[in-house]
């Protein structure tokens, strides 16, 4: 494991609850810490304003309840603009959007768990 694995922190913002504990046992297993789960793009602004430390790389849903994944991540590249943002997503017409917006990588769904895990290395 590297030493960029060692202290890297992850935040997970999707309102999926079965998809959220995957991706944390992935992150879990392979030495990545979760800094926060966040079911909605409300949550997620909040979590990672209050975070200490903050992740350095977000998975970020589009679809969600109360405030979508753009306008989350527009927020919290606010906060923060050395975050990066990886979009997960099934809605693909919002791609242009979230790269444009300042995501480093947008995936569709359905993915496989190496392409996550390959995403979120190469981020950090």
């Amino acid at each position: 494991m590297t030493d960029c694995q060692n202290n890297a922190k992850v935040g997970i913002v999707d309102d999926e609850h079965c998809l959220t504990e995957v991706y944390r046992k992935i992150f879990s297993r392979r030495g990545i810490d979760v800094s926060f789960v966040a079911r909605n793009g409300q949550q997620a602004v909040a979590f990672f304003r209050d975070a200490d430390p903050r992740p350095r790389v977000i998975l970020m849903d589009q679809r969600m309840p109360a405030m979508s994944g753009v306008e989350a991540m527009r927020k919290i590249l606010e906060i923060d603009p050395g975050v990066k943002v990886i979009f997960v997503s099934a809605d693909n017409d919002v791609k242009e959007e979230a790269l444009e917006a300042g995501a480093v990588e947008y995936i569709k769904k359905p993915i496989s768990l190496q392409h996550i895990t390959d995403a979120v290395r190469k981020a950090l």
